[in-house]
């Protein structure tokens, strides 16, 4: 009782009182508008000027796919070549991070793990920072595939000694590679006898 609710829906509640039955959030009230017994619970927690998430969710991440930056080997948020709708973070996802481990006890309960790398990187999934396997991390097997729109302008150099601004001579290939990938894809809907992972993925 006492703590600042934030419920994740955008409703807040300054005083109150939750009640958690074997793991799972039984009631979620404001604790000035009822009346609490406590020979009827375990144990209570006064959690006054505190505040309480159902757990933060981070988007966008490579996190369980890569350990150390330095280290090749710990890095399998990338494939080689530039489309690869068919490559998936579900089963590269490793519930033994020591990263996941360090973000889940600041909050972060869940995560959309997200390849990079090329024009469509492949297929994120949405996983629990907490499991024995990936299956049973996974919350979301495949929530989307990725792509990445070529940009029509790159810049030499680094953020701290910036280079010049260059017109991208191979923007119009780009999106011309872009554009037959999506219709091959369409097209292998209609008719295909053979199969193709990455069309499949499409």
């Amino acid at each position: 009782i006492g703590a600042t609710a934030h419920l994740g829906d955008g409703t807040v509640i300054q005083n109150s009182a939750i009640s958690i039955l074997n793991g799972k959030f039984e009631m979620i009230a404001d604790a000035s508008r009822i009346r609490i017994d406590p020979s009827a619970f375990d144990a209570i927690y006064r959690m006054y000027e505190k505040h309480l998430y159902p757990s933060f969710i981070i988007p966008n991440t490579t996190i369980g796919i890569t350990e150390i930056d330095a280290i090749r080997a710990s890095k399998d948020f990338k494939e080689t070549g530039d489309l690869n709708p068919n490559v998936r973070t579900l089963i590269a996802y490793n519930t033994d991070s020591k990263i996941a481990k360090t973000v889940r006890s600041n909050g972060v309960l869940i995560a959309q793990v997200t390849p990079r790398g090329g024009m469509i990187s492949g297929q994120s999934s949405i996983m629990y920072l907490d499991g024995w396997n990936w299956e049973d991390a996974a919350l979301r097997a495949d929530d989307g595939i990725h792509l990445n729109w070529p940009s029509s302008f790159h810049q030499s150099g680094w953020w701290a000694e910036p280079g010049t601004i260059n017109e991208n001579e191979k923007y119009n290939e780009s999106i011309t590679q872009l554009k037959n990938f999506f219709k091959k894809a369409t097209a292998y809907t209609h008719s295909s006898s053979l199969i193709d992972l990455q069309m499949e993925s499409m």
